[in-house]
């Protein structure tokens, strides 16, 4: 697996009812320019669209490793005016 700086998250070691809230805390406290890399086991995408229609435009995810075994996203946290990064609902 590629290493990246900031917080590594290995979303396999959980349940998967339980990746979700892990995820959006984590998203919670990042600042903007602040980045985690969340790791997972299988292709992500359901979690993706969720970010992308919670987040919109303030995170920016780059695959990292795209499989077979692992696959792994960066999501940096682009901010608001004011340094958050909160969700749009």
């Amino acid at each position: 697996m590629t290493s990246v700086q900031g917080r590594v998250i290995d979303l396999r070691l959980f349940r998967p009812r339980e990746r979700l809230g892990i995820v959006e805390q984590s998203l919670a406290v990042l600042s903007a320019g602040e980045d985690v890399l969340l790791v997972f086991h299988e292709p992500p995408q359901r979690l993706l669209d969720h970010l992308a229609a919670r987040y919109a435009d303030r995170l920016a995810m780059t695959f990292v490793d795209e499989g077979p075994d692992v696959w792994s996203i960066r999501v940096e946290a682009r901010g608001n005016a004011d340094g958050s990064v909160q969700g749009g609902q």
